[in-house]
C-alpha cells in the first residue's frame, strides 16, 4: 500500500447513512478546487463517513483531484472514532468540517437533531496529541473508490 503523510489537509466528518439525502459535497469541495490554484497548492480532502452514502456522492466527486475516503479494512470511517480521527491526522489538518446529512427521527426530541455533530466537535476538541515525531509518522493512505463495476453503475474500493 502506498504511504502518505497527511498534513495541511481538510477533514470532512460526515454523518450519513445509505438512505440519507444527498447534500452535494461537490458544492463544498469545488471552491477548494478553484482554477486559480496550481495542483501542488490544492489541499487534500479526506472524508470520514459512511461508504454506502459516499457511493452516491462519489458520482459527482470522482473527477476532482486529491480527494480520499477513510476506509479501514473495508469498513467505513466513523467520525466519532478517535482511532479514525488519528488515522487522518486530525491534529495536522488546516480545517475540519462536521456535516450531518441524516434525517431527524420524528419520534426523537428535535433538540437532539445535531447531537452527533456536537459530540464529534467536543470529541475532537478533547483529543490530546503528543508533540514531535508522532505527528509525522506516515499513515496508510486512505482508500479511494476508482474502478466502476460492470453493468451496475457502482464502484469497487481499491487500496492505493
Amino acid at each position: 500500500a502506498a504511504m502518505t503523510v497527511l498534513n495541511g489537509h481538510v477533514v470532512v466528518c460526515l454523518f450519513a447513512d445509505k438512505d440519507s439525502p444527498l447534500i452535494g459535497l461537490r458544492n463544498f469541495i469545488m471552491p477548494l478546487r478553484s482554477s486559480n490554484f496550481h495542483y501542488h497548492e490544492l489541499k487534500h480532502v479526506v472524508i470520514v463517513g459512511d461508504v454506502e452514502y459516499l457511493r452516491h456522492e462519489w458520482k459527482t466527486l470522482h473527477n476532482l483531484p486529491k480527494i480520499s475516503i477513510l476506509n479501514v479494512s473495508f469498513e467505513e470511517g466513523n467520525p466519532l472514532s478517535r482511532a479514525d480521527l488519528r488515522a487522518v491526522n486530525i491534529n495536522l489538518c488546516v480545517m475540519c468540517v462536521i456535516i450531518s446529512a441524516r434525517i431527524p427521527n420524528p419520534n426523537e426530541d428535535p433538540t437532539l437533531a445535531d447531537k452527533e455533530a456536537i459530540l464529534a466537535s467536543l470529541n475532537i476538541k478533547a483529543m490530546e496529541f503528543e508533540e514531535g515525531l508522532l505527528n509525522t509518522i506516515p499513515v496508510q493512505r486512505v482508500v479511494v473508490p476508482t474502478v466502476p463495476l460492470p453493468n451496475t453503475g457502482a464502484f469497487s474500493l481499491l487500496s492505493q
